[in-house]
This record gives structure tokens, sequence and C-alpha cells, in this order.
């Protein structure tokens, strides 16, 4: 344990303005123990007896003791201070303070690159090139990453949930037999081989990802669909488009990695990919407005660890990006929540993970070569984390889930004389 170690101005910046934020916490107990001190300091928040904006008023709750070995902690926490902020959210507003936010901004200046096409397949790599086992691990055989639609039945499974929403983007999409459709985002396939088999459209799907890419081609085979599914590995800004274009184009939950400055160009592709009078239908995760603008330059424990490179724009923003970003050519038709659905399907991926385990730790040791008990258990912690986050995040509604539909509107011609 290292004792001693002194902090450096920008770890003791950091300190001060963690330690004011958390001073306003007013549900639970948080004991910090800074061990890399001469003595270990203990720092006790909210402190006995604190004035106002300092706890006051605090209720019981959980008490937490963390231990700080190294004074860089600081100037991470301040990347990340995120579900303690969610159950907080009220007394921490702003989140972080001035010094904060002038902390993380610069941060991100180094941790935040653009979300190009380059960027974009490695961000995609980094999260799905994972391992399909771990993503089998905990999702149902079906492969959906995306939230499922549950109808409320005692004995509905979470492989029910998916089949319900996928049943319900096809219905929105208005899929044909005879359509062509476009699925952005595709993951494993399994939404593009329900479209053909339910209607006998063509579909072609698009990912990122070459392990998404593998086992879709595999799934579409086995399921003897060759010669009506596609399945390609390119950027939605290289999407070859049909003689006449696509008759319907849907992306479930792909929008959160297109990044800020990208949703309009995002919305001007699929314009160009739509035939006139198509159908556009997108399911994306979204966030409060007053969370996106009050937190809108900070790095947050999904972008570093899970989504390099994501972004969960808030619903205003996304109906506005796809207005300007198609310069009106796609209409707005509906606009549902489904965020309440997302609560149960992360805690089935959260308990599947934790009842594959074994299996998943298997998986891991064989493809990191040299891997410590320290670094596998980081790997579990980190998923778990992660399932729990999100979680919280939706029954707390801060970050929702929408499907949006739109048409395209077909060109009137010239009313000129």
């Amino acid at each position: 344990m290292a004792q001693g170690l002194p902090e450096s101005w920008l770890q003791s910046c950091a300190r001060a303005a963690v330690l004011r934020a958390l001073r306003r916490i007013k549900h639970g107990r948080l004991a910090l123990k800074l061990a890399y001190r001469d003595g270990g300091d203990v720092v006790v928040i909210p402190q006995a007896g604190a004035g106002a904006g300092a706890g006051a008023g605090s209720t019981p709750g959980a008490t937490v003791t963390v231990t700080v070995h190294h004074p860089n902690a600081w100037v991470r926490i301040c990347q990340a201070l995120n579900l303690l902020w969610i159950a907080n959210r009220e007394t921490l507003q702003p989140p972080t303070g001035l010094a904060m936010q002038r902390l993380t901004t610069a941060l991100q200046l180094v941790f935040r690159p653009a979300n190009d096409a380059g960027r974009a397949r490695l961000n995609a790599a980094f999260h799905y090139d994972a391992s399909n086992t771990l993503f089998s691990s905990f999702l149902s055989a079906d492969m959906n990453y995306s939230c499922g639609l549950w109808s409320g039945h005692a004995h509905e499974t979470l492989e029910s949930a998916q089949l319900s929403k996928v049943a319900a983007v096809l219905h929105k999409a208005r899929v044909a037999p005879d359509h062509h459709v476009l699925d952005i985002g595709c993951g494993w396939g399994h939404l593009a081989i329900e479209a053909a088999q339910r209607t006998g459209c063509r579909v072609t799907g698009v990912t990122l990802s070459r392990q998404q890419k593998q086992l879709a081609e595999k799934r579409v085979r086995q399921a003897g669909l060759e010669d009506r599914v596609q399945i390609l590995l390119c950027d939605y800004r290289e999407i070859p488009r049909p003689e006449g274009g696509y008759d319907s184009v849907v992306s479930v939950e792909m929008l959160e990695h297109v990044g800020e400055a990208f949703l309009p160009r995002f919305f001007a592709s699929i314009r160009d990919l739509l035939k006139a009078d198509g159908v556009m239908v997108i399911q994306g995760t979204t966030v409060l407005d007053p969370i996106l603008h009050g937190r809108r330059a900070e790095e947050t424990f999904i972008t570093r660890y899970v989504f390099p490179g994501g972004h969960l724009p808030s619903l205003g923003e996304l109906v506005t990006a796809i207005s300007e970003g198609s310069q009106g050519a796609l209409e707005m038709l509906d606009a549902q929540g489904v965020g309440g659905h997302y609560v149960k399907t992360l805690q089935c991926w959260r308990q599947n993970f934790l009842r594959n385990w074994d299996a998943i730790r298997e998986d891991y040791l064989s493809s990191h070569e040299g891997a410590t008990e320290a670094s596998v258990e980081a790997f579990r912690r980190k998923w778990v984390y992660y399932f729990a986050y999100c979680e919280q995040g939706f029954r707390s509604r801060i970050i929702g889930d929408y499907v949006i539909s739109a048409a395209k509107i077909a060109q009137e011609p010239s009313l000129g004389g």
C-alpha cells in the first residue's frame, strides 16, 4: 500500500472538487479513508451537525467506506460521479460546480475523440467484438441486445419480450412481402431473419462488428434465407443505395453510437437511402434535457469503459436532428416511450451473466493470455456494474428509450406555370 504520496496540483484540485460536490449528499453516508497519506486521514460525509448546503436534512441510507490508495483516484472520480449523482441529483445541481466543470471539460479534450467513420469502427470493435460467447451468455437465444417489450404476464420470458419488440418494430415499419428493408446496426441478425420469415421481404443488415457479421451470416444460412438476407460490414455513411432506394429503414439502439456531432448526418443518410414514401423506424436510448445540457462535456463510466464515442441525445435533440438532418424530408409519425421496459430487461441480463459466469470466465481466460485473477474480477465487476448502472438510470427515468417512426415525404411536382 502506498503511503506518504504527495498530491500534484491537478490531484489536489480534483480532490477539493469531488469533496465539495459530495458534501451535498442527502441520501446515505460516505467515509473516505485517504490511505496514501501518512496516518490515513478519514473524511466522513455528511459530517455530524453539518449546516445548510452541506448535507443538511440528510436521510438514513447505506453507509459506504471507500479507501483511496492513490491520489490520482480523485482525477478519475472527476470523470464519473455517476450513480451517486443519480441518487442525489436535486442537491448536486449543477452536478459538480464550476471548478469541476472546468476540470472535466479539460479532461474531455484528451478522452473524447471524434466519432468519424474510422473511429466508429474502432469503437464498435471495442464492445461488440469482445466475444460472441460472452453475449450469448446473458442475452436470450434470439441475441437481441436491446430493450424487450414486456406485456406483464407472470410467466413471460426475456425471449418472448424480445420477439414482441421485433414484431412491433416491423409493424411500425409497414413491411410488405415485396419490400427491401435496411437494418442499420443489425447485430446478430435476428430482426432481419424475422422480417424475412414473417413477410417474405428482402433485408440488408449492416454492422461494424466482424464477430456479429460472422454469426449473423451463420444464422441466416441456418434459416435458409441466403437469397433474402444479406449482411454487410460497413459504416452507415457507406451503405450502397439500391436502385429506387429502400422501402423501410429500421435501426434498433444503434443511435447511441452515432455521436452528437454526427446525428444530423445520420438522418441525412437515412433520407438518401429511403425511397419516396418510405418509412424509418428507429429505437434509441435518450436522456433528460436538463441532464444533457448540464453534463454534455463529461466522460462517464459508459463512454469510457463500455461504449466509447457514444452519446445519449435528449428526445428534443433527436427530433431536431431528424428534421434538420433530413432537411424536412422525414416527417414524424409517432414517438413511443418504452424505457420502463428496460428495467426488467437489464435485470434478466445481469441474472444471466452471473448465472453463467463460470463459462464467461473460461471464455475470457482463453482469449486473454496471461490474464490475472485481478483482471478477471475487474472484467466481471465492469459488466455487473454496467447492468446495475443502466437499470438505475431507467428506473429513475433519467434515461429513457423511444421508438420513433417517420415517413419520407414524396417530392411534390412543381406548381409553376
